[in-house]
């Protein structure tokens, strides 16, 4: 076809179909800018969903357990409900602590004491010294005179706000790892760590514990580690050594309602008692309980 036939051609088609092709263009155009613009909007949200959510403080329990502090050689003591509590630094940086201040606790010349955000227990407390350094604080045992002492009923419902066994949601036993040689850490595999869930177990547990009458810290021990013996007893006055002390005893781990977690106490099954690191030490249990806490704990 001559160029001048085909010009001719096209200038008899009709104007109406031609603005209709355009329009018909314009509309699809638009229709996959919205599409676009729509796709794009949506994953700005989900970005930023998921930054928001890697991003957000935890709250102060999960901050302390993923921060594995340690503490530190230094005490403290707060009054608590007409006691005397004693605190143990815990080696936690204070800029880590300063969107975990809460509610005054006390305040004193020295100190202003703080609930940490979110908890309203006392396990932990935040202090802020006069230069604003902010220094975290574990409860370890209530301050005794001679002669003294409290039961750990007192430190649940004092300290701990759990004033029965329905405010316990489980209870979790793991070895003691006190005997870290080949044979010791072969024993803690056996021992292995169980949780305790069951409702009755829990209820039995606590009317035995919240009887347990605690000396404090630096006390003597009134136990005898040869009190009971069992399978693994053995003749050697070493217990630690012989491998039946990580038999008998068991480290305890109790998950509250609030997700606070009570973690420093320890059971003997060979004394029948229970202790905690600083010298902390129980009177010893009556052979029946030692049989309830045994069977729970699977210690025979």
């Amino acid at each position: 076809m001559k160029k001048e036939e085909f010009c001719a051609l096209l200038g008899s088609i009709n104007e109406r179909y031609v603005e209709d092709a355009r329009a018909d263009r314009k509309v699809k155009r638009h229709g996959r800018m919205r599409w676009s613009a729509a796709a794009a909007c949506l994953c700005l949200a989900v970005a930023g969903s998921f930054l928001i959510y890697l991003y957000k403080p935890a709250d102060f329990n999960s901050m302390v357990r993923k921060a594995a502090a340690d503490t530190a050689a230094v005490m403290a003591t707060v009054p608590v409900d007409g006691r005397t509590a004693c605190y143990q630094q815990v080696n936690l940086s204070g800029s880590r602590l300063k969107r975990y201040v809460g509610e005054e606790y006390l305040k004193t010349d020295a100190a202003v004491w703080y609930l940490p955000d979110g908890t309203d227990n006392l396990k932990y407390l935040i202090r802020k010294d006069g230069d604003n350094l902010l220094t975290l604080w574990v409860f370890t045992s209530f301050a005794v005179e001679a002669g003294e002492s409290y039961t750990y009923g007192d430190v649940l419902s004092v300290i701990y706000g759990a004033d029965s066994a329905a405010d316990i949601v489980s209870i979790t036993t793991s070895p003691f790892r006190a005997n870290n040689t080949p044979e010791g850490k072969a024993i803690q595999r056996e021992v292995g760590t169980h949780t305790y869930t069951d409702r009755e177990e829990i209820a039995a547990f606590y009317a035995i514990v919240k009887e347990v009458v605690c000396y404090g810290a630096h006390g003597e021990n009134p136990a005898d580690s040869t009190r009971f013996s069992y399978s693994f007893s053995t003749e050697s006055g070493d217990k630690l050594t012989s491998g039946a002390s990580t038999y008998g005893t068991r480290c305890l781990s109790l998950a509250l309602k609030d997700g606070t977690v009570l973690d420093s106490w320890k059971y003997s099954a060979l004394s029948g008692s229970f202790f905690e690191y600083g010298g902390i030490f129980t009177q010893p249990l009556e052979a029946w309980k030692v049989d309830v806490l045994n069977n729970m704990f699977g210690i025979s």
